[in-house]
C-alpha cells in the first residue's frame, strides 16, 4: 500500500513539474521532478513501473538543463535514463545535445548511434536527421562508431581513457565558422520542439519549448 501511494505521489509530482515547465518556471519543475524522483525510489512494489518513471523524470530533467545551459547536468541525467534501459529517443537526443553544449562533437554523434542501436525502427526519424546533420557538419567527428553494447557513460569513459584520441574541436571553435552546432542553436538549444515526457514515455507535445 506503501509503495503504490509512493508511486501515486510521484507522478503527482512529475505532473507539478510539467505544470511548472509549460509555465516556465524551470528551478521549481526540476524541484518537483527531483521529489519525484525520491518518491519513486519508495515504490518497491512494480520494479518495471519505477523504472519507467525513473526514465521519464530523468529525461525531463535533461530538457530543463539543456534549456538552462547546464550540459553536464543534462548529460548525466541522460547516463542514467540509459543505464536504467532507456528505449526513448529523446534520451540519446538529448545526450548528443548536452555534449554538443560541451564542445563534445564526437560523443555527442557516438550518443546518436547508441540511441539508433536502442530504438525501436519506427522512433528513429529524429536520431536518423540528426546523424546526417553530424556527418555533414562535423565529418570528422563521426569517422569513429562507438563501441557496441557498450552505455553513454561506458562510452565517454573509453573515449576519454584513449589518450591518442584528441577532441575533435578545442572548447570554442567550430569546423564550420559561423555556422551552429549541428542540431545546437546559438544559445545551446535544439530548434526542433523537445518536450517532456507523459506517463507513457510519449511526449507532450503541449508543453513545447524550443
Amino acid at each position: 500500500m506503501l509503495t503504490s501511494m509512493a508511486h501515486s505521489k510521484a507522478v503527482e509530482l512529475k505532473l507539478t513539474g510539467n505544470k511548472f515547465y509549460g509555465e516556465g518556471k524551470y528551478d521549481e519543475a526540476v524541484q518537483k521532478y527531483k521529489e519525484g524522483l525520491a518518491h519513486n525510489q519508495a515504490d518497491k512494489q512494480d520494479k518495471q513501473r519505477q523504472t519507467k518513471l525513473f526514465i521519464i523524470l530523468k529525461n525531463n530533467l535533461a530538457l530543463i538543463y539543456i534549456k538552462q545551459g547546464k550540459f553536464e547536468e543534462a548529460r548525466d541525467c541522460c547516463y542514467d535514463a540509459d543505464d536504467a534501459d532507456s528505449k526513448l529517443e529523446r534520451t540519446f537526443i538529448r545526450c548528443h545535445q548536452a555534449f554538443l553544449g560541451l564542445d563534445e562533437q564526437v560523443l555527442a554523434y557516438h550518443s546518436l548511434c547508441r540511441g539508433h542501436n536502442r530504438v525501436q525502427s519506427e522512433a528513429k526519424k529524429e536520431l536518423m536527421e540528426a546523424i546526417d546533420k553530424m556527418k555533414k557538419d562535423y565529418p570528422s567527428a563521426t569517422v569513429t562508431q562507438p563501441t557496441k553494447n557498450l552505455t553513454l557513460r561506458q562510452i565517454a569513459s573509453e573515449y576519454f581513457s584513449k589518450t591518442n584520441i584528441p577532441k575533435v574541436l578545442k572548447p570554442g571553435l567550430s569546423e564550420n565558422k559561423g555556422k551552429k552546432t549541428a542540431g545546437v542553436s546559438g544559445d545551446g538549444l535544439d530548434p526542433k520542439p523537445s518536450a517532456v515526457c507523459n506517463d507513457d514515455g510519449s511526449e507532450s507535445r503541449e508543453l513545447e519549448i524550443f
